[in-house]
C-alpha cells in the first residue's frame, strides 16, 4: 500500500526513536499545517517503542489508533489534542502506567466505562469535546488531580464524583449543567473550580470569577442556597 508523506515521515521518526532508545516522540503536526501534511494513520511500528514515556500527536487528523498502541507499557503523557476522534480508542485503556491524558478539541461524545483501567491518570484533559455526560467509572480514578470538561454539552455530573478526594482543579465552563452533585462537597483539596458560563447553576459571575483560587467559596455560596 502507497504511504502519504506524513506516513512515511512518522515511521522514520519511529525507527529513529528505536535506534536511540529515545523516551520522547513527537509526531505532532504545526496547528497551521495544511490537512496534507497532518497524520491520518499512526504506524504499527510503535509498538516497538517499549521504553517510550511521552507520545505527541497533536494536531494531526487521527480518528483511531492502532492496538498495537497498548504495547507501550511505560508510557506517562499522551497527547492526542485536536485531532478527530469521535470515541476514545480503546487501547489507550491499556495504558496501565499512563498519568496525563490530552483529549482536548477532538469530536468525543462519550468516554468508555474501561477508562477505570487508567489507575495511574492524574491529570485528563477533555474540553471541546462533544460529551453530555460521564461514565461512573470515572470517579474510581483515584490519582486524577485534574480534570477539565469545559465547553463540552454536560447537563450533569456523576453524583459519586466527589469520590475523586485529590482532585484540585475541576473545571467545566460553558457547560449545561444544571445542578452540582452533593458530593463535591467533600472535595476538600479542590482549589480551582470553574463554573463559569453555566447560567443555570445561579452563581453571581462575581463569585465564578474566583475560579481560579475559589473553589471552597463557590461551593460553601452554592450549597447553602439550595
Amino acid at each position: 500500500m502507497v504511504r502519504d508523506e506524513p506516513y512515511r515521515e512518522a515511521e522514520e521518526k519511529i525507527a529513529e526513536a528505536l535506534r536511540t532508545g529515545a523516551t520522547k516522540l513527537d509526531l505532532s503536526c504545526s496547528k497551521y499545517a495544511d490537512a496534507s501534511k497532518r497524520l491520518t494513520e499512526l504506524p504499527e511500528e510503535i509498538a516497538h517503542l517499549a521504553q517510550l514515556q511521552t507520545l505527541n500527536l497533536a494536531f494531526n487528523d487521527l480518528t483511531a489508533l492502532p492496538k498495537a498502541i497498548a504495547q507501550l507499557a511505560q508510557l506517562m503523557l499522551l497527547d492526542l489534542s485536536n485531532n478527530q476522534l469521535t470515541a476514545l480508542p480503546e487501547p489507550i485503556t491499556h495504558l496501565a502506567q499512563l498519568q496525563v491524558l490530552f483529549l482536548k478539541n477532538n469530536q468525543l461524545t462519550a468516554l468508555p466505562e474501561p477508562i477505570i483501567h487508567l489507575a495511574q491518570l492524574q491529570k485528563l484533559y477533555l474540553s471541546n469535546n462533544q460529551l453530555t455526560a460521564l461514565p461512573e467509572p470515572i470517579t474510581h480514578l483515584a490519582q486524577l488531580n485534574f480534570l477539565d470538561l469545559s465547553h463540552n454539552q454536560l447537563t450533569m455530573l456523576p453524583e459519586a464524583l466527589g469520590q475523586l478526594s485529590q482532585l484540585r482543579s475541576l473545571w467545566f465552563e460553558n457547560s449545561e449543567l444544571a445542578a452540582l452533585p452533593n458530593s463535591l462537597q467533600q472535595l476538600r483539596l479542590l482549589t480551582s473550580l470553574d463554573v463559569r458560563e453555566n447560567p443555570k447553576l445561579n452563581i453571581p459571575s462575581e463569585l465564578a470569577a474566583k475560579w481560579q483560587e475559589g473553589a471552597q467559596e463557590i461551593l460553601d455560596y452554592y450549597f447553602s442556597t439550595r
